[in-house]
């Protein structure tokens, strides 16, 4: 995986992307959380300056087993590399009832690099306009606009509606709750 993430990253420089995503993914039953941590913490910081050197920034999403923003806290901890952060998708601490919105920002701040955005329905994959499901995506653009948040921000809508019906909807939301944040 790590000669497989040096691929990617290569390939993000090579056409000016600059985050990539990466998941922590599972860990085996037998595996504690603090070994689980060392293991990926080990992961990014073996690429960690090779994104640098390709102004890339490996950013680890709340995500999998990895939707406590404390454990990816512990893990960009460990990493304190510039060139990796956190990608935040606000629905997944929320949707496993493991941290609010307000939580998740407090403990990932300061890794935060990008936002993932998608708004759902409490206790299902089912995906709804914004600002109508469960995530509160006001306090998230909110929170982050307080800090000068200069990172990216992408959406996800696997298998929804197509494009053009959602997402100018969508980008209308966000585009009103950045003005009055």
């Amino acid at each position: 995986m790590i000669a497989r993430t040096h691929e990617r990253i290569d390939l993000a420089g090579d056409v000016g992307a600059a985050r990539l995503r990466v998941f922590g993914g599972a860990f085996p039953e037998d595996m504690g959380r603090d070994d689980a941590i060392a293991q990926v913490a080990s992961c990014l910081t073996a690429v960690a300056d090779h994104a640098a050197e390709r102004g890339v920034t490996i950013c680890l999403e709340t995500h999998d087993a990895w939707c406590v923003p404390a454990h990816v806290a512990a893990v960009l901890q460990r990493v304190d590399h510039p060139a990796v952060g956190a990608n935040w998708d606000v629905m997944h601490p929320v949707r496993s009832g493991l941290a609010t919105v307000a939580e998740s920002f407090e403990t990932l701040r300061p890794w935060i690099r990008h936002l993932h955005v998608h708004d759902g329905k409490t206790g299902t994959s089912e995906f709804v306009p914004m600002g109508t499901g469960a995530y509160d995506h006001r306090t998230a653009v909110r929170l982050l606009t307080e800090t000068a948040f200069d990172g990216f921000l992408s959406g996800e809508w696997i298998n929804w509606e197509p494009h053009d019906v959602h997402l100018p909807r969508e980008l209308a939301t966000l585009k009103q709750y950045e003005a009055i944040s």
